[in-house]
């Protein structure tokens, strides 16, 4: 009976105190470190999605200054485009700009220009927006060559020009043996 008592002591189901501490602080600090790890896991997801919403604006943002650079070089076109369709018209509000242009032509030429008539009017059209007309009435005189660069470079000004009509006279010059011509001409320019 002594060895029952031996063996019941043994397998006792009290356990020591120090194991009994021991083993809550083990319980206590895995709970803690459980705990942490659960905290610093929602931390990290929290910062995360952070992370992915600032990455979505940053890319909006990205696409939206492209799209801003996409626009801005569009318009530096439109208004190289612009600039070059407002050099094919005469100032409307400066027909004396344009005058005094055809002044230096007939003179760069050679030939005597007198100006017969200038008269601007408005014209409508369906299918554009209204724009002023100005027609002129040109007398000009001079040898064959000095007319005929004259005629070209009228008809070659950088502006809308619609020649209506054009007369060459041959008149017999006095002051020398060639023959000087005279011309008249009626043409249309577009003005702004």
């Amino acid at each position: 009976m002594k060895k029952e008592k031996n063996i019941k002591k043994k397998t006792n189901p009290h356990i020591d105190p120090k194991t009994k501490n021991l083993f809550i602080i083990l319980l206590i600090a895995a709970t803690v470190v459980i705990g942490s790890l659960i905290f610093w896991f929602q931390l990290i997801n929290q910062n995360a999605e952070k992370l992915i919403e600032e990455r979505d604006m940053y890319q909006q943002e990205l696409a939206n200054t492209k799209s801003l650079s996409e626009i801005q070089a569009k318009l530096e076109k439109a208004k190289e485009s612009r600039s070059f369709f407002d050099s094919l018209y005469v100032d409307g509000e400066n027909a004396l700009g344009f005058i005094t242009f055809l002044e230096s032509l007939a003179n760069d030429s050679g030939v005597d220009l007198n100006i017969q008539s200038l008269n601007s009017s408005t014209e409508n059209s369906e299918q554009s927006i209204d724009h002023e007309i100005i027609s002129m009435s040109l007398n000009f005189r001079g040898e064959w060559t000095e007319v005929n660069n004259f005629i070209l470079m009228i008809e070659n000004l950088p502006y809308h020009v619609k020649v209506g009509n054009l007369k060459l006279t041959s008149v017999q010059n006095s002051e020398s043996e060639n023959s000087d011509w005279s011309a008249s001409m009626n043409f249309e320019v577009v003005a702004k």
